[in-house]
């Protein structure tokens, strides 16, 4: 299958996983009641999701639910325009309401290495729009979809960073709290805030034994 901007993949008789931004993946999860759609993207991702969604047969208004794992712009770029065109209920924690409601990234970046320094000097020019989300989740928290989608805490790699896991399914969402390569684990660049606090968020992840993890950048079956 091609790859490239736009490209949707089905991994799960009921969730999509898309990447529709310059960076990243989205998921979208369909069922009878509505859709779901984990993470937006960057700004003008909307049209791609769209597109994919009129693909499966699905207007902007059969999307019920934005879940967002943390205000990385390359997560929630894209709310701002999908709000002009839905109504679906955005979720995400309290810093990260806090951080799209002031535009602002969800920590400092370090500058350590390289890779560090690099995104601090792109940061002024990579911070999200201004938004604001329609309910504040917390961890243990749950939401009706995959048969209860459950809000998980994953702080680390940024403050207020959740996950969401179906257990009905064995199903994680994890956002930036794991890495895919060269082997599973927590993210602890200079992207990472609090590399103790990521390390433990990975292990409560792992402790769920999913079987499906869907990441921000990266995705991996586990049996």
């Amino acid at each position: 299958m091609l790859g490239g901007r736009g490209l949707m993949i089905q991994i799960h008789p009921q969730v999509f996983r898309l990447f529709a931004g310059w960076t990243g993946n989205q998921y979208l999860i369909v069922e009878e009641q509505g859709l779901t759609l984990v993470d937006t993207g960057t700004p003008g991702s909307q049209r791609y999701i769209f597109r994919r969604m009129a693909e499966l047969g699905y207007a902007p208004t059969d999307l019920k639910f934005m879940l967002i794992t943390h205000a990385d712009p390359d997560h929630c770029g894209a709310l701002p325009g999908f709000k002009i065109q839905t109504d679906a209920v955005t979720m995400a924690s309290a810093w990260s309401d806090q951080c799209m409601q002031t535009a602002c990234l969800p920590r400092e970046l370090k500058r350590t290495t390289f890779e560090g320094m690099v995104f601090s000097l792109i940061a002024p020019y990579f911070i999200p729009a201004r938004s604001q989300v329609d309910r504040v989740v917390r961890n243990g928290d749950c939401i009706p979809v995959l048969g209860g989608l459950e809000i998980i805490e994953s702080e680390g790699h940024t403050p207020g960073h959740l996950s969401f896991f179906a257990p009905e399914h064995r199903i994680l969402f994890s956002g930036d709290s794991i890495k895919f390569s060269p082997r599973l684990g927590p993210y602890q660049n200079d992207t990472t805030v609090d590399h103790e606090l990521a390390q433990i968020s990975f292990e409560r992840q792992m402790a769920l034994h999913p079987r499906l993890i869907c990441g921000g950048h990266g995705f991996a079956r586990l049996e």
